[in-house]
């Protein structure tokens, strides 16, 4: 907020000036500055999951993955439209690979079941890459 004053004599010549008066700011480009802050928020509350998916890997962009907390193992769910080398990899949120499997696949609705009694307490991301595309979703491991 700009607040213009009349140009007497208050004891602080340096607090207004006559290059104060809002004529001579660029009001576009700050109108501008305050869209950009405001997509900038609004990018962060954007939902992590289903980042990267393509058509060529997944039915109607369908992925599932559950339970979710996991437990002790991950059912996981996808559709391929060809014979595929898939790739599943589970990441932890220090970026490192906890698990890393390799998977040669027909076309048609895939069902997987991971073992995940090994995963510590915490929040991970689960990526299958059929080298067509990649999808992504993350789950909480709870141990009881």
């Amino acid at each position: 907020m700009l607040i213009i004053e009349d140009f007497d004599d208050d004891g602080n010549p340096y607090y207004h000036t006559p290059n104060d008066l809002v004529e001579y700011y660029d009001l576009p480009y700050f109108k501008m500055l305050s869209q950009l802050s405001i997509a900038s928020v609004a990018a962060c509350a954007v939902p992590f999951e289903g980042v990267g998916i393509k058509e060529s890997i997944t039915l109607n962009n369908q992925f599932t993955l559950y339970p979710n907390p996991v437990i002790n193992e991950i059912n996981i769910e996808y559709y391929l439209k060809g014979s595929s080398n898939v790739e599943i990899s589970i990441v932890n949120m220090l970026g490192q690979t906890v698990l890393f499997q390799s998977i040669k696949q027909s076309a048609g609705h895939q069902y997987e079941t991971i073992d995940a009694s090994h995963l510590p307490k915490g929040q991970y991301v689960l990526e299958i890459n059929s080298g067509d595309g990649v999808v992504q979703k993350t789950f909480l491991s709870r141990k009881c």
